[in-house]
């Protein structure tokens, strides 16, 4: 158990001091509440130290540490170097689990890799508001059968990593909060929290740099990394103009731009198009030469905003030259620009020559200087133009701490002696965001544990719980589907957009972020009609006109139709009516993941993405799901269908037979397991597997037989090759069925099995509906079970804490989906 030996073979690196004593105090099971490193020192090997230390706690027969670990980023960036960390350990990891992992973007986007074993080590990467929702009953986009599986696996066994903490402590606030309710519940294994930030707000158990870490001639040679800053104060309309003459000055660098918004960043990299274009023209004139204009004539410009859509962010990551230039030391022939917003301050690890950008808060100035000359070897210039403020912001008090600076050095090591003279009253108006979430109570709590109940008017929005009680300033996505058409053409009905929309989701790469403002202006102006699609995944129809009058979409994602037009080639919004592309099908650079057929229709299909086909002309991937556009009359039915790749395919959507006994069979095997690894208690474990023999005993119904078209009437069915109609089941939820045959068949009376039986589809927290219960049965022997399971969820609860619920809820799916799999030699 060597760290050094194994923490080089997953990085590459040897480790710093500081990251020696982390994996020390991670393998004691002493987690820091604060690991204050300066930028640029690794603070994104927290991971693979974790990792490291969690394995070896395991090879020594030991388990304090959490089996997952979930990294929160405060922005959404291009690429973000925890991505970059965790795919590098996900090829280099040789231990004997495999390691699940999960992030917001790429090829690991969306895989559920971390959702379907909760006894293996997984790594979650995303943001506050896709993860952090997630911990609170209220998952974004998430139903009820996945919101409470969520919420369960995030908020048991797992350390969260706040990654640049200090800029939304409400989110710490909140984790620590979540945390100290779960040990008052005496909740089985409640979450630990650790901030990673430059600059923490408090000295409470901190782990930062010691003179180890000092005399390390890295760490030595980045902190001391000569920055140069320098005040330029300018009226407002010059700001742009002064910023394009302060970085054109730079010859043969790399020159990093940061301004406020994403209109600045466009009006800046179009004049400094304008000023390298005027540069050519003249350099051909004096040649004696005739200038024409190369088709690459922007080449040396990369721009960055936080609404791009998340195709041509991904585009410019993997294509871009100039951006790329930025992530490596080497010197360049010709001065080259990245201009950003704030979406490039945090989580990409850029290394400029040079630095222009705008006055902004202390963290945000801070998290700039963070990337450039951050590996330190030469000297750096940075200037800030800024315009005199009269109201106090954040960027005022920062202005005026900075003027009184004068001219300095903006290294690591000088910045850190100047702010540590900083009071606390300068230090907290400095800096962005000091918002504290509003007070959590059982009330809140509970209301959020109730999955099964859509609307409660008294249940909280999770938003100010995540970022505070600050400022809300509504938003809106917009993604553009080529079977918004179908949708509208054939008349299609909301719960029928809801099954499709939940089937095939909108991605984080096809989704445009754009203020509601922007939207009442630019987007109500197109024709036409839109699919809305709320935070619970719920959709429903919305004539785009209606945005800009009384309709509240805030938070929402608007589907529109790609004729429709509103986007630009860089992937932002724009008034012209030019076709958008359609990104639902493919990534950028990668295969497709799915593929849409239109189904049922004599002509040849107009719909049809790429899905492979064998040499007979079969399609190869399996059926994920269908959503019926015309229902059988004098005509066939027409369907949309969704096709994805075998290994793609949730595991719960399998499409094969499988008998029942079978299925039972195999579930118990796997909960056996899973509840072995985890080290439940008999009690618990014992719960669980009686819970696994008869959760789908209510699949023995006939209704539910003829929907999954078994012919033979001996044999039921737990999975089937081709299901029917959804709606032919009116409704029955065959784990209400279930939970009745254990009851008055089985006898069964263990309370925390039976409440398992019942809510391992995400209904029964707390209760179902009428249309829910078995037919075969006497509804006054369904109204007395049902009610009995609602008095269960509020007792367990109790017993056991929301999470710890959750989480053994979460157990029973996890087989449920391992069983459901089919059988592999890998097994």
């Amino acid at each position: 158990m060597d760290f050094s030996s194994d923490f080089q073979e997953l990085t590459g690196y040897e480790p710093l001091p500081w990251q020696s004593r982390l994996y020390d105090r991670l393998y004691a099971g002493d987690i820091p509440r604060v690991c204050a490193i300066p930028t640029g020192l690794g603070k994104t090997m927290v991971i693979p130290i974790w990792l490291i230390a969690l394995k070896h706690q395991q090879m020594a027969g030991e388990g304090t540490l959490p089996r997952r670990l979930v990294y929160i980023i405060n922005r959404r960036t291009v690429v973000d170097q925890a991505t970059e960390v965790v795919g590098q350990i996900r090829n280099k990891n040789k231990w004997t689990d495999p390691l699940a992992v999960s992030t917001l973007r790429g090829e690991l986007a969306d895989n559920g890799e971390w959702r379907k074993d909760p006894s293996k080590p997984a790594i979650i990467v995303g943001t506050i508001d896709m993860v952090g929702s997630k911990l609170l009953f209220n998952g974004y986009g998430d139903g009820p059968y996945w919101r409470v599986h969520h919420a369960g696996l995030v908020g048991q066994d797992t350390l969260w990593v706040h990654d640049e903490a200090h800029i939304t402590p409400a989110f710490s606030a909140l984790l620590h909060c979540i945390a100290n309710e779960q040990k008052e519940c005496h909740e089985m294994r409640p979450i630990q929290v650790m901030e990673l930030t430059a600059t923490p707000r408090s000295d409470h158990d901190v782990l930062g740099l010691d003179d180890d870490d000092l005399d390390h001639p890295i760490v030595k040679e980045r902190i001391t990394a000569e920055k140069i800053v320098k005040l330029h104060e300018v009226e407002k309309s010059k700001k742009g103009a002064r910023i394009v003459e302060l970085a054109r000055r730079h010859a043969s660098a790399k020159v990093l731009i940061y301004v406020q918004t994403p209109r600045e960043v466009k009006a800046i990299a179009n004049k400094l198009r304008s000023e390298i274009d005027k540069e050519q023209r003249g350099l051909a004139k004096s040649r004696g030469e005739k200038y024409t204009r190369p088709a690459n004539w922007d080449r040396r410009i990369a721009i960055l905003n936080g609404r791009m859509r998340g195709y041509e962010r991904d585009q410019m990551t993997d294509d871009n030259k100039v951006y790329r230039k930025f992530l490596n030391a080497e010197s360049v022939d010709e001065s080259i620009y990245f201009v950003c917003t704030s979406a490039g301050e945090v989580g990409i690890d850029i290394d400029a020559d040079h630095m222009v950008c705008d006055m902004s808060s202390m963290d945000s100035m801070i998290q700039r200087l963070g990337r450039v000359n951050r590996r330190g070897g030469k000297q750096a210039q940075v200037d800030i133009v800024y315009e005199e403020e009269k109201t106090n912001t954040p960027s005022k008090v920062t202005c005026d701490i900075l003027k009184s600076w004068g001219e300095f050095n903006g290294s690591p090591d000088e910045l850190h002696n100047l702010l540590s003279k900083l009071t606390d009253t300068e230090r907290a108006a400095a800096f962005s965001s000091t918002a504290q979430p509003p007070p959590l109570n059982d009330i809140i709590l509970d209301e959020w544990s109730m999955t099964s109940v859509r609307d409660i008017p008294s249940r909280q929005n999770v938003q100010q719980y995540l970022h505070g009680k600050e400022p809300y300033i509504p938003m809106v996505h917009v993604a553009w589907r080529k079977e918004i058409e179908l949708f509208d053409e054939y008349e299609v009905e909301n719960d029928r957009l809801t099954d499709w929309f939940r089937m095939c989701p909108v991605r984080s790469r096809e989704r445009l972020q754009v203020l509601l403002s922007e939207a009442k202006k630019e987007i109500s102006k197109m024709e036409g009609s839109a699919v809305c699609i709320d935070t619970a995944g719920s959709a429903t129809w919305i004539e785009l006109a209606d945005i800009g009058q009384s309709k509240d979409v805030s938070g929402c994602t608007l589907v529109v139709s790609p004729k429709s037009g509103g986007l630009d080639d860089r992937g932002m919004l724009a008034t012209s009516g030019k076709t958008v592309q359609d990104v639902a099908v493919a990534a950028f650079g990668k295969e497709p993941e799915r593929g849409r057929r239109l189904e049922g229709i004599d002509s040849p299909c107009p719909f049809d993405d790429y899905i492979p086909r064998s040499t007979e002309g079969e399609i190869i991937w399996p059926e994920r799901g269908r959503v019926r556009l015309r229902d059988e009359d004098e005509r066939p039915a027409v369907e949309l269908v969704l096709y994805m790749p075998a290994k793609k395919l949730p595991a719960e959507n399998a499409a094969f037979y499988q008998p029942l006994k079978e299925h039972s069979q195999r579930i118990v095997e796997k909960v056996s397991f899973i509840s072995k690894r985890l080290g439940l208690n008999d009690e618990i474990s014992g719960a669980l597997e009686r819970a696994a023999r008869l959760h789908d005993t209510g699949k023995e119904a006939q209704i539910w037989q003829r929907y999954a078209n078994n012919t033979n009437a001996c044999v039921p069915l737990a999975k089937s090759k081709k299901y029917g109609n959804p709606r032919s089941l009116g409704g029955y939820r065959h784990e209400f069925g279930s939970l009745v045959r254990a009851i008055i068949d089985e006898g069964v009376d263990n309370e925390l099995a039976l409440h398992l039986i019942a809510t391992h589809h995400g209904w029964g927290r707390p209760y179902f509906r009428e249309n829910a219960y078995d037919r075969e049965r006497s509804r006054s022997e369904s109204w007395k079970i049902e009610a009995d399971a609602r008095r269960r969820f509020g007792q367990l609860q109790r017993r056991y804490g929301r999470w710890t619920l959750a989480w053994l809820e979460s157990v029973l799916r996890c087989a449920d989906a391992l069983a459901s799999m089919k059988e592999t030699k890998e097994e």
